[in-house]
């Protein structure tokens, strides 16, 4: 896994960050946005604000097959139904 911070803004005691999380040599992966607060000469995470889309953001690497590429969990137009996977019961 591969963690990347791409941006860090500073307001006086609160601090807010965007952090990537990637898949080594893939293309999957996510943003979070982290807001800290300055605790004495410590930064502490204070909480977790989502892209909006979600849980994160997954990109699913380039030429996925299946995979909408808005995230919305929608068939691309044309694609013909595909039924609904069917719960099963654990193995015993």
């Amino acid at each position: 896994m591969d963690v990347n911070v791409l941006a860090m803004t500073f307001e006086r005691e609160t601090a807010r960050a965007t952090v990537e999380f990637r898949v080594k040599n893939s293309d999957a992966g996510m943003q979070l946005n982290y807001t800290l607060d300055r605790k004495g000469d410590k930064w502490v995470v204070q909480g977790r604000q989502d892209t909006g889309q979600g849980h994160g953001v997954v990109t699913p690497p380039e030429g996925s097959v299946g995979v909408s590429p808005t995230g919305s969990g929608q068939l691309p137009p044309g694609h013909p139904s595909v039924p609904a996977p069917q719960p099963t019961s654990p193995k015993q």
